[in-house]
């Protein structure tokens, strides 16, 4: 995902005629002005997930997938982009957060939600497709570094594992992507103040120069 915080060149014109100045430090101050709403529509983009959706790790979880390329004199633009696969599902609210080993579990369900909002609902597959034979559990990966990874997983019927033949194959359960999320703040609210956010920056900044 990805959105542009820019400036036409009548806005420039503009700039220029308003603080008398030539265009070179009209661009500076257009540079900054943009670089700050970038700064500020990132900030929005992670708030605005940060309350739509239960991550977490938080604002920390939804930044690493940023990324912002700044605006320079020569180029009069910045763009904010968001890039990563699928979010497993324990990356956002999972009840209990408990990990028990072994074949016996005495958990009796584990729940998740995604949406801050949302309930939280049992993870299994559909009632009479298995009953308590397919209900989620959390499993436990080890790393090559050996730092070992955790994820809510379920069996997959009629599949079976590659390492253990007589066992049901495992799948780690997935969901939205944080650039979907952060997309999903943009397109439905955050997208409609960039402009607003970038003339009041470009306005601060005019007021700061003169000031």
């Amino acid at each position: 995902m990805r959105t542009g915080v820019y400036v036409e060149m009548g806005d420039l014109r503009e700039i220029e005629r308003a603080l008398g100045m030539a265009k070179d430090k009209s661009r500076v101050i257009l540079r900054a002005a943009i670089n700050n709403a970038a700064k500020q529509v990132e900030g929005g983009m992670v708030e605005g997930a940060r309350k739509r959706y239960r991550f977490r790790e938080g604002k920390s979880q939804i930044r690493r997938a940023n990324s912002v390329r700044k605006a320079s004199v020569g180029r009069l633009s910045a763009e904010v982009g968001a890039k990563g696969r699928a979010n497993e599902l324990m990356d956002f609210h999972v009840s209990p957060m408990v990990y028990v080993p072994g074949g016996w579990n005495p958990i009796e369900w584990y729940r998740a939600r995604v949406l801050r909002q949302g309930r939280l609902k049992r993870i299994a597959l559909r009632p009479g497709a298995g009953g308590d034979k397919y209900k989620g559990f959390i499993i436990r990966y080890p790393n090559s570094n050996g730092k070992a990874h955790y994820a809510l997983a379920q069996r997959v019927p009629g599949k079976r594992m590659r390492s253990n033949p007589r066992k049901e194959a495992v799948k780690s359960l997935s969901a939205i992507s944080t650039p979907q999320a952060e997309e999903a703040v943009y397109r439905y609210g955050m997208g409609h103040d960039v402009e607003g956010i970038l003339m009041k920056s470009i306005q601060e900044q005019m007021h700061r120069f003169l000031g």
